[in-house]
């Protein structure tokens, strides 16, 4: 019987592109590096569970193209099956483009995810990810689908990021399905149609919404994690980052490999935050 725990991972699969300048230049014509990596929230979750150990499904769409084809095996060695995700004859595999500045910050981005964007209610219907241990739903996925997967009846656990404050409206009518919450700041006050001042205020607030456990970070300030346990805040890690694309889903792979693990709340903090702040959350 195998004992390691598994996650079935919901959203974006795609191509990364991330231009970073060099430092000491201006202007539109910049020298730098060009990185391309997989990408998109479900996977780079996916990836680092699969690091930290548990056995990870991806459930997404690609273009039945080259692009497509090297994203699923590259996925496949990295020990993430694939199986599940849907595979277009009229759409692309999913491209991200992001730029970004000698610190690591995004400058500009523009992302063609239209195989994603059409996935449509029933599309993960009668799916063997039911029997995983957890699910992990982000927000790049249309609001129809999120709501499918919400509703699910019985269902594991389900854990769930809104990926950027624009996107945050798909997450907002099922906050009380959630189990776990993961967000930034900006992203919690766009769910809750608030400004908040501080971390902890925002997780405080999301429980009161339904949320049953929200732990939410804030650059470089403080992190807090809310739920009936208590409140548990820590300082961000004050070290730079290497660079702002794929924001947060280190700690938050790392924080719920912790919570998977049965760490209690301050150690699943200590442990999320100990990757030295090479990525901002």
């Amino acid at each position: 019987m195998n004992s390691r725990p598994s996650i079935a991972c919901f959203g974006a699969a795609h191509w990364d592109f991330i231009g970073q300048a060099d430092p000491g230049f201006s202007g539109p014509d910049r020298p730098g590096t060009v990185t391309v990596r997989p990408g998109g929230v479900a996977v780079n979750v996916a990836i680092e569970l699969a690091a930290q150990g548990c056995r990870t499904e991806l459930l997404s769409a690609v273009g039945r193209d080259r692009d497509g084809k090297a994203l699923l095996a590259e996925l496949k060695a990295a020990g993430i099956g694939t199986s599940l995700t849907q595979v277009s004859e009229a759409l692309p595999t999913g491209r991200y483009l992001a730029l970004e500045d000698e610190t690591g910050e995004l400058t500009s981005a523009i992302a063609d995810c239209r195989a994603v964007d059409a996935l449509s209610v029933g599309a993960f219907n009668n799916i063997a990810a039911a029997t995983a241990d957890y699910w992990f739903v982000e927000a790049n996925l249309p609001t129809a689908v999120i709501q499918d997967l919400a509703f699910v009846r019985p269902r594991p656990p389900l854990i769930a990021n809104p990926v950027s404050p624009a996107r945050a409206d798909r997450l907002q009518p099922f906050l009380d399905k959630i189990d776990i919450l993961y967000c930034n700041r900006a992203e919690a006050s766009a769910l809750c149609a608030n400004i908040f001042p501080t971390a902890a205020d925002a997780a405080r607030d999301l429980t009161t919404r339904g949320v049953r456990r929200a732990v939410v970070t804030d650059g470089p300030e403080p992190v807090c994690d809310a739920s009936p346990e208590g409140i548990f805040i820590a300082p961000a890690d004050p070290v730079g980052f290497i660079s702002a694309t794929g924001a947060g889903d280190v700690f938050l792979s790392r924080h719920l490999a912790a919570v998977i693990a049965g760490k209690d709340p301050s150690s699943a903090l200590r442990a999320a935050l100990a990757h030295k702040g090479k990525e901002r959350a």
